[in-house]
């Protein structure tokens, strides 16, 4: 069982720090989800109390205080060893379409 915290939104083009390749976000198109505890068992990011839907294409900065799996898609079901490993404490950014969604499940 872990904390799994998300926020999505889009990226920054021309703020970026000079010399950085990595993405900024954009402040005013930031989501923060809910927290989701992990379990061994698939579960969707919640945004209130809906399931987060990718309003736009953007993505998403993950960080779970335990290992995970990720999968992204219209409806994804995330499994032990598919889509996306997450190491505990680690960021990820991942990007999104519009419709998507996130489901995260333990590493077991």
């Amino acid at each position: 069982m872990a904390t799994f915290r998300a926020t999505f939104g889009q990226a920054e083009t021309h703020n970026r720090p000079p010399g950085s390749t990595n993405p900024v976000m954009q402040g005013e198109t930031m989501l923060g989800m809910d927290e989701l505890t992990t379990s061994g068992t698939a579960g969707l990011v919640q945004d209130g109390s809906a399931d987060f839907q990718a309003a736009h294409d953007g993505y998403m900065t993950a960080v779970c205080d335990g290992a995970v799996w990720i999968a992204v898609g219209t409806a994804p079901t995330a499994a032990v060893a598919t889509g996306i490993y997450v190491p505990a404490n680690e960021r990820v950014d991942i990007a999104m379409r519009a419709g998507s969604k996130m489901s995260v499940i333990d590493d077991s």
